[in-house]
């Protein structure tokens, strides 16, 4: 066991290293009157309830389905009339010849609105469509995936602790 304890320590030495860029030998114990309290509330369920409404991965798997869900609408209206404000500008200038070197300039310009509406559009919106359809499934999948790996990472680092506390208070 203290071979195996060795080791161990040995291996979160190194994995220490990995993070902070440096071995370190000389690592501090714990107090001998230490006493470390136990997660609060004391109720796993309550930590993966938290964990599978509030992590991280699941608010990002909620909001790409949001995302998604715009990408519909904004598709359903790719046939809708548009109404959009045209401008143009412009000038000419040419130079004079011959008896008159007197430049010629020409100045025009243009302001209008413009209604739009495509007659045609092979298919390719409602393929639009679909697609986000399906993404929008898809991203549903991955909440769900996400609130299951939240919920097994939580568990995991919460017995892990209570395990770490009662450890500690053994060796005591």
């Amino acid at each position: 066991q203290e071979v195996a304890a060795q080791n161990d320590l040995e291996t979160k030495r190194w994995a220490l290293r990995s993070v902070v860029g440096r071995y370190e030998s000389n690592l501090k114990g714990l107090r001998p009157d230490v006493n470390p309290d136990a997660p609060n509330p004391t109720n796993m369920d309550a930590w993966v309830t938290q964990a599978e409404g509030k992590g991280f991965a699941v608010r990002l798997a909620q909001q790409q389905v949001a995302v998604s869900q715009w990408e519909i609408e904004r598709n359903k209206r790719a046939n809708d009339w548009t109404l959009d404000l045209v401008s143009n500008a412009g000038m000419s200038v040419a130079s004079g010849s011959g008896s008159a070197n007197t430049p010629q300039t020409a100045r025009n310009g243009a302001i209008g609105i413009q209604f739009a509406k495509p007659l045609f559009t092979n298919g390719a919106t409602d393929a639009r469509i679909r697609e986000a359809l399906a993404n929008v499934e898809k991203l549903r999948n991955d909440i769900e995936t996400a609130r299951r790996i939240a919920a097994q990472s939580t568990r995991a680092a919460y017995l892990g602790v209570v395990s770490g506390i009662s450890g500690v208070q053994a060796q005591q």
